[in-house]
């Protein structure tokens, strides 16, 4: 009984250990077929998922991850997540999510997601090849569908590629015209196959691609400055500081963004190497610049009224003292008279003032 109890819990253990252990990988399926196989992209990601699960992984599906945001109010989480998601999906043969922007990107759908890697499936090309065969008189069709895979794993926090494979899964079916096989079926077995063979293949190399994407890659010393002291520094989409600053951040392609007030935004995809220094030049926005505008117009103003107040003042300053020493001032006790002019006594030409005291 013990010993079968102990059994049970040393079961329950490894489970749980095993749960544990599982890497997390964020799974996107990328449709470079165009119209071909656009309705199939949802299934496709759910029969990947569901294999790569089996497989060991902890499957972690975006769709769920963007349910999580708009319940919790994260907007700007879920407005990221939708635009990678989409780029993914809508990309066609001529163009690719790869490249430095793609690349941050990544990391930051990496970030919302705490993922341990993203795994890039991409629907490459579907084709056929038909041939005409005679055979007992009768017309037949023989036709191959291919259909081509591929299958990227990126490191979330570096982005490095740390896996990749190709895949081609074929089907022959022989046609006339009493046998006819429905197209839709074929195109649904080969996606079938194809999840369950790049399934296999991922997981049989799991522990190396866990161990990878597990490995910390040394931090980059890098020092950013700005013309403008004070700007917000954002890399990846997470504000790290402002400038001037120095940074610890892992090195390779980043997406850098550096903001303050009034001045344009300025943002660009930076290869981050250790002891890197990054100087960024900041412009006036419009705003800024009618800011600026006015700032000045207002000093301008306040100037001239300065000037203006200060030649009032000299002006009148300047006429009570031309005042001053024009006209005669005179003093004297109030009622009393005084003579100007004369000799003295009386005599000759004299003029009397009277001074009064006014009430």
């Amino acid at each position: 009984m013990n010993k079968t109890w102990q059994t049970a819990v040393g079961i329950l253990m490894l489970a749980a250990a095993a749960t544990q252990a599982a890497p997390k990988a964020a799974l996107f399926v990328q449709n470079r077929t165009g119209a071909k196989l656009e309705a199939r992209i949802d299934a496709f990601n759910d029969l990947l998922g569901t294999r790569l699960t089996d497989a060991g992984f902890e499957v972690i599906r975006y769709q769920d991850a963007l349910d999580r945001f708009v319940e919790s109010r994260r907007a700007e989480d879920a407005q990221a997540l939708r635009q990678f998601a989409e780029t993914v999906q809508t990309v066609k043969a001529e163009g690719t999510v790869d490249g430095p922007s793609a690349e941050a990107s990544a990391l930051r759908t990496a970030q919302l997601l705490e993922a341990d890697m993203l795994v890039f499936a991409s629907l490459v090309s579907l084709g056929e090849n038909k041939m005409n065969v005679q055979a007992y008189g009768t017309t037949q069709e023989a036709t191959t569908t291919t259909l081509r895979l591929a299958l990227r794993v990126l490191a979330g926090d570096s982005g490095a590629q740390i896996y990749g494979d190709t895949l081609a899964v074929s089907e022959k079916i022989v046609q006339n015209a009493y046998a006819q096989t429905a197209a839709d079926d074929l195109v649904d077995a080969l996606l079938d196959r194809g999840a369950a063979e790049l399934a296999e293949r991922v997981g049989a190399s799991r522990e190396k691609i866990a161990a990878a994407a597990a490995a910390e890659a040394a931090l980059a010393s890098v020092t950013v400055s700005a013309s403008e002291p004070g700007a917000a520094v954002e890399v990846d989409g997470v504000v790290v500081g402002t400038a001037p600053g120095t940074f610890r951040i892992r090195p390779g392609v980043h997406e850098v963004r550096v903001t303050k007030e009034g001045f344009a935004t300025w943002e660009k995809s930076v290869a981050f190497a250790d002891g890197m220094e990054l100087d960024v030049p900041l412009e006036l926005s419009a705003v800024g610049l009618a800011r600026k505008g006015e700032l000045e117009a207002q000093a301008i103003a306040r100037e001239q009224s300065e000037a203006d107040a200060f030649a009032t003042k000299t002006v009148a300053g300047g006429a009570g003292a031309s005042l001053s020493n024009t006209y005669i001032r005179l003093e004297g006790m109030p009622n009393e008279s005084l003579t100007l002019g004369g000799d003295g006594t009386g005599g000759g030409d004299a003029i009397n003032v009277i001074q009064q005291e006014i009430k």
